[in-house]
């Protein structure tokens, strides 16, 4: 991933916070779900800049599958980390609706 990316990963990982926020869930929670460190989550959710190569200028993410892996933990579809973070999105997306 080229650095022209930067911009949708800030967006995805503001919205994965947007959702790990909404099952009140903590970091440090939602990294042992994952199975990765603390750093990882501050990395995803983009609290501080470690997404990016400073030698290579290329974007460092987990593949996709870990994208799959936070929709189910977060307990909603993936398209929902791609439309606006509002509480119809939640609803329309979330797969614990009864």
């Amino acid at each position: 991933m080229k650095n022209q990316y930067g911009e949708e990963y800030v967006n995805l990982g503001k919205r994965i916070t947007y959702y790990r926020n909404k099952r009140d869930m903590s970091q440090e929670e939602f990294s042992k779900r994952l199975g990765c460190s603390l750093d990882d989550v501050k990395a995803i959710e983009n609290e501080y800049p470690a997404n990016i190569d400073q030698t290579t200028g290329v974007w460092v993410v987990k593949d996709l599958d870990f994208l799959f892996t936070i929709a189910d933990i977060l307990e909603v579809d993936v398209p929902a980390f791609f439309y606006p973070m509002t509480e119809e999105i939640f609803a329309k997306y979330r797969q614990d609706k009864t």
